[in-house]
């Protein structure tokens, strides 16, 4: 054999075990990579795009205004929603143009003055509007030990606690109408004054949530009762100026009727 067929033979058989050793090598690798968490299935896995990588979560909606206010009303105790819309029922019932269609179920007292009624019980609900920060500053740890600022905010809130009272004191010496038409804007303002300290965490959000539509009912008891008051002093000076028309008209003609009867001056 010559030396380079002998070469050439080497050199195939060199390849040939080469081969073998590679693939008998790369056998285990390769089933292993698809069965081991760090292989290249788990690789390729890692990098695949889902749809939980290429859509960013969503955010939570925020709540309405009027989701807030019904969740806070339902956190009520149910007590305190008894009594409060028991509370707006003295405001409807005692306004005139209501009185007067169910006078057989109130005392003959009440129903020819029940707008005198409503005006009194109106100046109770304010004073009671004002003792609710009273008793929530003497159950309320804000005392001078605690600091300058808590002091200054147990001293507003018992301050403010007495100037509804002081308020609405005059409104028992008014006439119906004018303090009907003042207790229609006093109660709002103390429910915007109470907002304010709610915000400040001063009061319940439930408790505001409650004075909401016992407002509107207590002030709309007042409208009626004032704008019954309005359209009834209307009437009132459309019939006196009726009356004086019809006097006027009977004047003249009498003085046409005693011109028409005199003789004529020569």
């Amino acid at each position: 054999m010559s030396p380079l067929r002998r070469l050439s033979r080497i050199l195939l058989l060199q390849q040939h075990s080469f081969i073998a050793g590679a693939g008998a090598a790369r056998s285990p690798a390769t089933s292993s990579s698809r069965i081991a968490p760090g292989g290249w299935a788990a690789r390729q896995q890692r990098f695949a795009p889902t749809t939980a990588s290429a859509q960013p979560p969503k955010a939570p909606a925020e709540k309405s205004q009027f989701d807030r206010w019904v969740a806070a009303l339902k956190s009520a105790p149910p007590v305190a929603l008894a009594l409060a819309g028991l509370g707006v029922v003295p405001f409807l019932v005692l306004a005139p143009p209501v009185a007067k269609h169910i006078a057989w179920l109130l005392p003959y007292a009440v129903s020819e003055r029940s707008e005198l009624f409503q005006v009194g019980y109106g100046v109770a609900i304010a004073s009671f509007l004002g003792g609710v920060h009273w008793g929530a500053a003497l159950s309320s740890p804000l005392t001078a030990a605690a600091g300058p600022v808590a002091a200054r905010m147990a001293t507003e809130r018992l301050t403010w606690g007495v100037v509804p009272a002081l308020l609405a004191w005059p409104l028992v010496a008014m006439e119906p109408a004018p303090a009907s038409a003042m207790l229609s804007l006093l109660l709002p303002a103390l429910y915007l004054a109470d907002r304010r300290f709610a915000r400040r965490g001063l009061l319940p959000s439930w408790y505001i949530a409650l004075r909401a539509p016992a407002t509107l009912g207590a002030t709309f008891g007042c409208l009626l009762t004032a704008s019954w008051h309005v359209h009834r002093e209307a009437d009132r000076v459309a019939a006196l100026a009726a009356a004086a028309e019809e006097r006027a008209a009977a004047a003249a003609a009498a003085a046409a009727a005693a011109a028409g009867a005199l003789p004529p001056k020569e």
